[in-house]
């Protein structure tokens, strides 16, 4: 386990594995723009599946970085990211509702 950096703009996630000695570097390596790191637990959409990169970009600019799944009691989402908009929104007003 341990945490990725992922590209926005290249749309691609790249494993920082578990040496915590190195440190991360803040650009892609690919494209040399800003990279951001988030948990393990991120799964990364295909690089073509633009509506799931645009909830990956919604939920990162909003304070979530796939640390964990949400528990919504009455959810049928339970155990997930949300991976459409709609789902992304709902679950943004449900965090901060907290």
């Amino acid at each position: 386990m341990g945490y990725k950096d992922i590209c926005l703009t290249c749309r691609k996630a790249f494993s920082r594995g578990t040496d915590f000695t190195i440190p991360s570097s803040s650009k892609c390596p690919e494209c040399g723009g800003p990279s951001i790191t988030v948990s393990h637990l991120f799964q990364p959409p295909k690089k073509t599946e633009l509506k799931k990169w645009k909830v990956v970009e919604y939920l990162i600019e909003n304070g979530f970085r796939y640390d964990h799944a949400f528990k919504k009691e009455d959810s049928q989402y339970y155990g997930r990211f949300p991976e459409t908009m709609k789902e992304a929104i709902e679950f943004v007003k449900y965090q901060k509702e907290k």
